[in-house]
């Protein structure tokens, strides 16, 4: 299934709404923040989720955009949701193996001889998750919560 005429439409509308808002100015040209390159790799991701088959491939994409930038990690759950609804659980348990494959091969450089399969995750949640406020900033930017009780 491709989109038809009308989705294309919309999706050009949604990407001018972001390419036009002054927020996204400020943090990537202001701040130097590479926010987009996750988002272009999450947009992929569903793309092929929504009008493709390729379910391997789109899993890998959303793998390319946590290693990136770990902000897509919010929307997990509703991806998941998503593929395991549309491809099945067998498909989902095969996309998983191979995205997890991908993301520990993209860990290989920085490791040395003397690693288990869990450094890479390892690595990930202290020296990445845990080195950012993503609690503090990108995850609670628009969450009622964090501005009514800081």
């Amino acid at each position: 299934m491709r989109p038809g005429k009308r989705e294309t439409r919309y999706a050009l509308y949604a990407a001018a709404l972001v390419l036009c808002n002054p927020a996204f100015f400020y943090n990537s040209a202001f701040w130097g923040q590479i926010d987009v390159i996750p988002i272009v790799f999450v947009l992929l991701a569903v793309y092929y989720l929504l009008y493709s088959r390729r379910y391997i491939f789109s899993a890998l994409l959303y793998t390319m955009a946590l290693l990136v930038k770990p902000t897509p990690i919010v929307y997990i759950p509703i991806f998941s949701y998503y593929f395991v609804r549309k491809f099945g659980l067998v498909n989902t348990v095969k996309a998983g193996i191979a995205s997890n494959i991908f993301f520990i091969a993209a860990f290989l450089p920085l490791l040395d001889k003397a690693t288990t399969l869990a450094t890479p995750y390892n690595l990930y949640l202290s020296s990445i998750l845990n080195a950012q406020s993503l609690s503090f900033v990108t995850n609670s930017a628009f969450n009622i919560w964090s501005i009514t009780f800081f």
